[in-house]
């Protein structure tokens, strides 16, 4: 049982060799709004993202998946900016990318874009069990980004979101969430 042990470490860790793995821990600030078709109006303001990056690929092109714990701001009063809530949500992409100036260098270009799995964990600062009855469970939104490893360690990145599913769990609000983040982290 053990040699069977051994020659599976054995096979996994050269197998995550060949891949080249690159793991991405960030941080993210960004600003959201979203596309209402009703004649409600959302004041929304800004998002705070945390969370890891895995990209998986030794060519051209890459694999890029993740966890980010996510926190959307509400604002309630347009004319204050003072924030009254947030909405909590494990944010998972599942993205195809491309390098664009090759993996290694002093500043490492690449694309990705896929789809972004939002899962709604928790709500705050709102009354009662609004939040829980306000925004869908799981949501999905399109994902399109463009990325920096600047001397192979410090990671910039931007990134854009635009929602495929309705954000709402409400039947007379109808809104899809686009967002912009702007990511800083490190590269191993």
């Amino acid at each position: 049982m053990s040699k069977y042990f051994i020659f599976l470490s054995f096979f996994i860790g050269i197998t995550l060799q060949a891949q080249s793995i690159k793991f991405n821990p960030k941080l993210g600030i960004g600003s959201y709004d979203f596309n209402i078709t009703s004649n409600q109006t959302i004041e929304a303001k800004s998002m705070l993202s945390i969370g890891a990056d895995v990209r998986i690929g030794s060519g051209a092109f890459f694999l890029n998946t993740g966890a980010h714990y996510t926190s959307d701001a509400f604002d309630q009063d347009p004319n204050t900016f003072v924030e009254k809530g947030s909405l909590n949500f494990l944010r998972v992409p599942a993205n195809v990318g491309l390098y664009l100036t090759g993996r290694d260098g002093i500043l490492v270009i690449f694309l990705k874009g896929g789809l972004t799995n939002n899962f709604f964990l928790s709500g705050s600062g709102l009354a009662g069990t609004l939040e829980a009855d306000l925004v869908k469970k799981y949501n999905l939104a399109a994902n399109l980004g463009l990325g920096f490893d600047i001397f192979k360690f410090v990671h910039l990145g931007v990134e854009y979101d635009k929602g495929l599913t309705n954000y709402f769990d409400l039947d007379p609000i109808v809104g899809k969430k686009g967002a912009v983040l702007i990511n800083l982290g490190l590269v191993f």
